[in-house]
């Protein structure tokens, strides 16, 4: 294990001192990013509803029909592509407390408000629990009063960071956290084979992991495969550990999926949310963490690699030919339309490596996880206990896999990626002020210790960003706590004069609208829309994308009779989306040049900019 080391002087004193208070569980990161949150931070744009995300819409939409009445195991969104509605598939279990966080501001002022007051909360107190769980986790690579350091490389990791900003209630910060959790579990479990809590506790974990997001399904297979190896590699004890995390993966998975799901969908396999599908993923790790349990039991090391691997290859095989679309991941079974259209104009869906404009941007997505990279693969090959080759080994691996899932397949997981990056550059903060304290004297010590400091997180994260993109730093999200994102369009106006002119209610017939408004549309107004942005097989997103990409007029009004649509509404900065790839014009570049087409009538409000307006025409 990280020898101890004696206490630095001067900057490096200073540095880990104020990141380790002596009077509190938490970093003084974590104050700091409350007061920003509350006092700097323009929460005001929060309480007026705008949230980051559409996805934040959704969750509001849902919490406030369950505190509406809607039953536990109704998920379907009645108000999103009528008459059948839409499967969110989004977790009661996620939403819980977000409903009682809800229920009790709503003693103060309305549901919807109280909602919003609910929103800005969550997303910094799980910020405070992931940099408690980021100093615990990192304490076995590297000395235990350098550990609270990870909140100063963390607040640089501002794709991770973000997802944790005020508003932000997606899951996919608590999907973070909990991977970090995971992590930090499987640690245990490779420094403590003989305890039983680590492992339960681990595989519970990721049985409630796979119920918030499917996103963690990169992170349980590779944890798990890592685990089976050191189970392999240290026999009987190491086995029985393994055997314990895979029994609580399968019997928490089953749980969940009981509790989450009504009694007559338990056993049905829909790839695209959490369902049987899932637990048939998390039984075959269960019987490859038997296998090697088993073949432990013998003095033979290679009966425990054939077992494990053997069982391995063939649940795969297995669990691929039944589900054959899982092998383009979870949204593989969506319709191929619909799957061109949503993952060609979701940022978050698409690789970085496809975002970047030039190699420069290239490198900025690639500056910081690869210097993490380096120093953990150098602390990997420096180890001398086993135990540390283990848990830097994993550590490495995950960084490595995120990084080239973010790069490749989707940027999401540049999110996990710089989670993982946090403990090796703390790592190497550590060491490399260990060795300018032995080497530098002086005025030489202090600079070497502050260039250090900027080099690990500052420079590359911060500066280099800035001065690439020509940006200030009080725009865009280069850095928390510098800005946040903008958004799309402003609905507060448009929403108004819905609302208004009674334009939307139960009753009224669905708003043809692109897919980015639909959530913040329902939560706005009465207003039942067409289109969402969710990874389900939802036909009112293919309908709007045909509508307004169409090129015939006649082909648009066809879809908008048989949607017996009477509103459209377009947000104008959206419009490039729907361009045609033969360089055609589509209705919606049309609407936004003024040439309205003789069945639709603009309406005109109070206002009026992002968002454009129309009725049909009598």
């Amino acid at each position: 294990m990280p020898r101890r080391t004696k206490k630095q002087s001067g900057i490096v004193r200073f540095f880990t001192a104020i990141f380790t208070p002596p009077f509190t569980a938490l970093p003084l990161a974590v104050w700091i990013y409350f007061v920003w949150c509350f006092l700097v931070y323009p929460h005001s744009a929060v309480l007026q509803g705008n949230l980051p995300d559409s996805d934040d819409y959704m969750y509001l939409d849902q919490v406030l029909d369950w505190l509406r009445g809607q039953g536990w195991y109704d998920n379907v969104q009645s108000r999103l592509n009528p008459p059948g509605g839409t499967l969110i598939v989004f977790s009661r279990l996620t939403e819980l407390p977000m409903a009682a966080l809800t229920l009790f501001f709503g003693l103060f002022t309305d549901m919807p408000k109280a909602a919003l007051l609910m929103a800005m909360v969550i997303p910094p107190c799980l910020f405070a629990v992931l940099l408690v769980v980021l100093r615990r986790a990192a304490m076995p690579f590297m000395n235990k009063d350098w550990s609270g350091a990870t909140a100063f490389v963390a607040l640089f990791a501002s794709y991770l960071v973000y997802q944790f900003s005020p508003g932000h209630i997606d899951h996919h910060n608590l999907t973070a956290l909990l991977v970090l959790v995971a992590f930090w579990l499987a640690t245990q479990m490779v420094m403590k084979p003989l305890s039983l809590m680590a492992p339960v506790l681990a595989g519970t974990t990721f049985g409630y992991e796979m119920v918030v997001g499917l996103e963690v399904l990169p992170a349980l297979i590779l944890i798990s495969g890592w685990l089976g190896l050191w189970a392999m590699a240290n026999g009987k004890t190491a086995a029985r550990s393994l055997l314990a995390y895979g029994a609580a993966l399968v019997f928490s998975s089953s749980f969940f999926l009981a509790i989450t799901m009504p009694p007559a969908d338990l056993a049905v396999l829909d790839p695209l949310r959490f369902s049987a599908v899932y637990v048939l993923l998390a039984a075959g790790i269960c019987l490859c963490c038997v296998a090697v349990s088993l073949a432990a039991q013998t003095p033979y090391a290679w009966m425990r690699y054939a077992a494990g691997f053997g069982t391995a290859v063939a649940a795969s095989f297995f669990y691929l030919d039944a589900f054959p679309a899982l092998i383009a991941g979870p949204y593989g079974a969506m319709n191929a339309d619909l799957a061109r259209l949503m993952f060609g104009t979701i940022t978050e869906a698409q690789p970085a490596i496809h975002l970047a404009n030039s190699a420069v941007g290239v490198f900025l997505y690639l500056i910081w996880p690869l210097m993490a990279l380096v120093a953990a693969i150098i602390f990997l090959r420096g180890t001398k206990g086993k135990q540390e080759r283990w848990l830097w080994g994993m550590a490495t691996l995950l960084l490595m896999a995120h990084l080239l899932l973010g790069m490749f397949y989707q940027i999401r997981f540049l999110v996990f990626a710089q989670l993982f990056c946090i403990i090796p550059l703390t790592a190497f903060l550590e060491r490399g002020s260990i060795w300018i304290g032995k080497n530098c004297k002086g005025r030489s010590l202090g600079l070497m210790q502050i260039g250090l400091v900027l080099l690990i997180a500052p420079l590359p994260m911060l500066v280099m960003s800035a001065a690439v993109n020509n940006s200030q730093f009080g725009t865009g999200v280069l850095l928390f706590p510098v800005g946040t994102a903008e958004y799309e369009c402003d609905m507060q106006s448009v929403a108004e004069e819905l609302n208004r002119k009674g334009l939307c209610s139960a009753s009224s017939p669905a708003v043809m609208n692109e897919m980015e408004s639909g959530p913040e549309l329902l939560y706005r107004t009465a207003c039942t829309g067409l289109a969402a942005p969710f990874h389900t097989n939802v036909q009112g997103n293919l309908d709007a994308s045909q509508f307004f990409g169409a090129t015939s007029m006649s082909a648009a009004a066809t879809v908008l009779h048989h949607r017996k649509a009477q509103l459209v509404l377009l947000c104008s900065k959206i419009v490039p989306l729907y361009h045609h790839p033969d360089g055609k014009i589509t209705l919606a570049e049309r609407l936004q040049n003024g040439d309205v087409p003789v069945w639709l009538k603009p309406i005109h409000y109070d206002g009026e900019g992002d968002y454009m307006l129309f009725e049909t025409a009598e």
